[in-house]
């Protein structure tokens, strides 16, 4: 991969893909919170907290978090997989484990290749 996506195929539906200097722009449900990420199965984009300045996130740490959004859609796209958590938190343990293993595994094997940088984003005042 020469550059991160700025759109992802997933399930045939086309979602954007945000990168965002600052994690408490990521979450649009005004809940002022930092997050890492966010996917929004209505809107259909992706947003990621990439960083800025001495903040910025490595290239393992974007491609974690993109791989954990993608799960999410994974989920919401197939019913199935949902009927089969029970606890309420259980979607987001399975995929924090999951995204972690599967971020590892690809990029170690270099069956995924990184942009060797970062993405640089400048710090809005």
């Amino acid at each position: 991969m020469d550059k991160w996506p700025e759109q992802i195929v997933i399930g045939g539906v086309t979602y954007n893909v945000e990168y965002m200097p600052h994690r408490d722009e990521i979450d649009d449900g005004g809940n002022d919170c930092a997050l890492w990420g966010q996917v929004s199965h209505y809107k259909h984009y992706i947003r990621v907290w990439v960083g800025h300045g001495d903040e910025t996130q490595e290239p393992i740490e974007l491609f974690d978090t993109l791989l954990h959004e993608l799960l999410h859609v994974a989920f919401s796209q197939n019913p199935a997989m949902r009927r089969l958590l029970v606890e309420d938190d259980a979607e987001e343990t399975l995929i924090t484990c999951l995204g972690r293993v599967l971020s590892d595994t690809l990029t170690r094997n270099e069956i995924v290749l990184l942009p060797k940088v970062a993405i640089q984003k400048e710090s809005q005042p």
